[in-house]
């Protein structure tokens, strides 16, 4: 392009040897100013808001119960830097606030962003007036995007805000817990706090998998067994006792309330597995609830008139249940029962058949095997809890 004389002085004939106030961009009325407008001299990013985020977190840190505030937008400027969580394997759109200067300028702006680490890339172009606006920018559908794994993201984004005549540099950082779906809790457990979305997003993200059977499976893996002496009314409270684990109905809450914060596919159902008396072999279920059971509303007496020996069901522990607690979940067309401390299984009568048998006891001891569902071996616990007359009968 050929050299343009400095405006104000010099003969117009002659081109100026002296281009430190020129470019060669096109000049238009917009950037000379003929239409009263000013060239852009300056453009500061304020604020960075992330619209396509689930906007459900809670700045609770203090311990596992529900409270705190909801992290307001925008999520990111000078003062703070709010976490986020968001649907993995989709576009971010988020949204910009830029201070223009001077007030009365007007000028072509080019906004690119790129997420370090990343491929997640943001690519807007378009003109701008002085002052303070807002700007909403969608990440390149180009580029990869957000990783579909659940995870903790440390996202720093590098900005770069060029106009005619110059730029700017700037860095937003923000922690982004990558999710499965939009979080979900259930009625007896509301509440996306920071502390509980922390927890899920790593338990989550331990098990190396976005498979919803398979994340169930895992999370019930890590409790291989249960433990009747430590039984927690917020499930939450499990993270903090991972060698001692909890009994059967902590155990499938806290798997419950953890697929549900990561928005994982599926539909999750806590049941509870048991029988009657009067038919030993045939499961009964409750769902949502762990009433009724074994020995709820009512104990099921041996002798109604007497009142001194009940029904109970007897695992190879020798510990007495009211029921087996579980997880039916269902995906792509498939469900089973995922027993909490004891694993999948493929029907509440599988489930049933996972205890030793159903006993009548008393307050201090199991007096008569009145179903036996498997039979014991010489090292399980159960023949200890067992007077010597019905050992025979529980290994036979």
């Amino acid at each position: 392009m050929p050299e343009v004389p400095k405006p104000g002085g010099g003969d117009l004939g002659k081109a100026s040897k002296d281009r430190s106030n020129y470019s060669d961009a096109p000049i238009d009325a917009t950037q000379t100013g003929c239409s009263g407008k000013k060239p852009i001299t300056k453009v500061t990013l304020l604020s960075l808001a992330f619209l396509s985020g689930h906007g459900v977190l809670k700045d609770h840190d203090a311990d596992w119960s529900d409270g705190g505030k909801l992290y307001v937008k925008p999520e990111w400027d000078k003062e703070r830097q709010s976490p986020v969580t968001h649907t993995g394997g989709q576009r971010m759109q988020l949204q910009l606030l830029l201070d223009v200067e001077p007030t009365n300028a007007a000028g072509p702006l080019e906004i690119t962003g790129r997420a370090a680490g990343l491929a997640i890339r943001f690519l807007d172009r378009r003109e701008v007036k002085g002052g303070r606006s807002h700007i909403e920018i969608w990440s390149d559908e180009k580029t990869e995007g957000l990783p579909a794994e659940v995870q903790s993201l440390d996202m720093k984004i590098h900005w770069l805000l060029a106009w005619t005549g110059g730029d700017n540099l700037v860095a937003t950082q923000n922690t982004v817990f990558v999710t499965l779906g939009k979080p979900t809790a259930p009625e007896d457990c509301p509440g996306f706090t920071l502390k509980r979305m922390r927890e899920a997003v790593r338990a989550v993200g331990l098990t190396k998998t976005t498979n919803p059977h398979s994340i169930v499976d895992k999370l019930m893996g890590r409790f291989p067994e249960y433990n009747l002496n430590n039984a927690l009314d917020n499930a939450w409270e499990l993270t903090d006792f991972p060698n001692i684990g909890a009994d059967c109905q902590t155990i499938v809450r806290y798997v419950n309330q953890v697929i549900q914060m990561v928005g994982c596919p599926g539909t999750a159902t806590f049941v509870v597995v048991w029988a009657t008396a009067n038919a030993p072999t045939k499961a009964v279920v409750t769902r949502n609830s762990r009433i009724p059971n074994m020995m709820q509303p009512t104990k099921q007496w041996r002798e109604p008139a007497s009142m001194t020996e009940w029904a109970t069901l007897v695992d190879l522990g020798g510990a007495r249940n009211k029921y087996q607690a579980c997880l039916e979940f269902s995906h792509a067309g498939q469900t089973f029962l995922y027993a909490g401390g004891v694993g999948r299984m493929n029907n509440a009568d599988e489930v049933l058949h996972n205890f030793f048998a159903m006993c009548w006891a008393n307050e201090k001891d199991i007096t008569f095997i009145k179903h036996r569902y498997r039979r014991a071996s010489s090292t399980d616990e159960v023949l200890k809890k067992l007077p010597e007359y019905l050992h025979r009968l529980a290994k036979e």
